[in-house]
C-alpha cells in the first residue's frame, strides 16, 4: 500500500506537464460512467446546522467501481465558515483498492485537493463544448475551487481573459492579484463581460437569475454539489437546452436542477449527460448543442473522476 499525502500528490502531479493526459482521463470517466462501464451509487451525504439551523458544512462519501482493476471510496468534507478561524475549508480522502482481492492499493489523504482539481478537470473539459466562442471567462467564487478553475483556464485559454467576482470583496480583490485574474465590483458587472461563467460557492440560494444574463452563455455549476445548495436561480433553466450534467440521477435528487425541475422550469427530457457527448458516438447531441444561446452544465460531481484521478496519481509514482 502506498500513501500518498497532499506534498506527495503535488509532487507527482505537475498540472503543466500532466494536464493533456488529465483532462484526456476525466472525459474518459464520463463516457465510462454514461455507458455504464463504471457503477456510481447516489453519494451518501451529511449535513451539518449551527443551533440556529443555519447550514455549516456537510461530508460526501462517494463510491466507484467497474470497468478497472480498481474500485475507489472518497470522503470529502465542506465546512466554508472554517475560514473564519484561519482553517481550511474542506477535507477528505481517497481510497484506492484492487477490484480483484480488495486489498488497499493506496490512500491520499490529499486535503480534498484531488476532489477540487478533477473538479476543475471537468469545468475546462465542458468548456469545450460551448456552441460558440468564448470570448472571456467569469468565475464566480474564491475558494481552492475558484483557484484551481482559474489556473487552469489561464492556462488552457491564455488569450482570454477571466474575470472574478466574490461575495467577500478582500478576499476576491486578493485572489484577482494572485491568480493574475480580472477583479469585479459586481456579479452584474461580471455576467456582462464573459461568455461562460464558472460558479463555485457553496450557496444556499440563486446567486442570480435569468434577467442578469446576456446572451450567448455558458453557465458552469460546480458548487451546488449537494441536498440544499443552489448556485442558479430555476428560471435560468426555462431557457436553457439542453441541460448538461454528469449524473442524471444525481442531478435530478439534488442540486441546481433539482430545484428548477420541482418547480417546473424545466424537463428531464432536456438533460444529457455529458458522456454522452463526449462519446465518439454522438455527433447528432453534439449538433443539438448549437440550438440554444444559453446552455448550463450543472456538475455534482461523481466517483467516476476520483477513480480518474485516482489511478492517474497512482500510475504516475509506480512510474518514476
Amino acid at each position: 500500500m502506498i500513501l500518498f499525502t497532499y506534498d506527495d500528490i503535488q509532487k507527482t502531479l505537475k498540472i503543466e506537464r500532466d494536464l493533456g493526459v488529465l483532462l484526456e482521463a476525466q472525459k474518459q470517466a464520463f463516457i465510462d460512467f454514461s455507458e455504464k462501464r463504471i457503477t456510481v451509487p447516489l453519494p451518501m451525504q451529511l449535513h451539518f446546522h449551527n443551533h440556529l439551523g443555519e447550514p455549516v458544512g456537510d461530508c460526501h462519501v462517494k463510491a466507484g467501481y467497474g470497468n478497472s482493476d480498481h474500485f475507489i471510496v472518497k470522503v470529502a468534507t465542506g465546512f466554508p465558515l472554517n475560514a473564519a478561524h484561519h482553517l481550511p475549508s474542506g477535507d477528505g480522502i481517497m481510497i484506492l483498492f484492487d477490484a480483484k482481492t480488495g486489498l488497499i492499493k493506496a490512500l491520499f489523504q490529499d486535503k480534498a485537493y484531488l476532489t477540487h482539481l478533477r473538479t476543475a478537470l471537468a469545468v475546462c473539459a465542458v468548456t469545450t463544448l460551448t456552441p460558440f466562442p468564448v470570448e472571456a471567462f467569469g468565475i464566480v467564487g474564491t475558494g481552492t475551487q475558484a483557484k484551481l478553475c482559474a489556473q487552469l483556464l489561464r492556462h488552457l485559454y491564455p488569450e482570454a481573459p477571466v474575470y472574478l467576482w466574490g461575495r467577500s470583496e478582500d478576499k476576491a480583490r486578493a485572489m484577482a492579484l494572485e491568480h493574475d485574474t480580472l477583479f469585479c465590483p459586481s456579479l452584474d458587472d461580471l455576467l456582462n463581460k464573459v461568455t461562460c461563467v464558472v460558479t463555485t460557492t457553496s450557496s444556499h440560494t440563486p446567486l442570480f437569475y435569468a434577467h442578469q444574463v446576456k446572451y450567448p452563455l455558458h453557465i458552469i455549476a460546480v458548487g451546488a454539489d449537494g441536498g440544499g445548495k443552489q448556485e442558479l436561480a430555476p428560471d435560468l433553466f426555462k431557457e436553457a437546452d439542453p441541460i448538461l450534467v454528469d449524473s442524471k440521477l444525481q442531478a435530478i435528487t439534488f442540486g441546481d436542477t433539482s430545484h428548477a425541475l420541482k418547480l417546473g422550469m424545466c424537463s428531464e427530457d432536456k438533460i444529457v449527460e455529458i458522456g454522452a457527448i463526449f462519446s465518439k458516438n454522438s455527433c447528432s447531441l453534439k449538433a443539438g448543442l448549437k440550438k440554444s444561446p444559453l446552455m448550463i452544465t450543472d456538475l455534482t460531481g461523481i466517483a467516476a473522476q476520483d477513480l480518474a484521478i485516482a489511478e492517474c496519481v497512482y500510475a504516475a509514482a509506480v512510474a518514476i
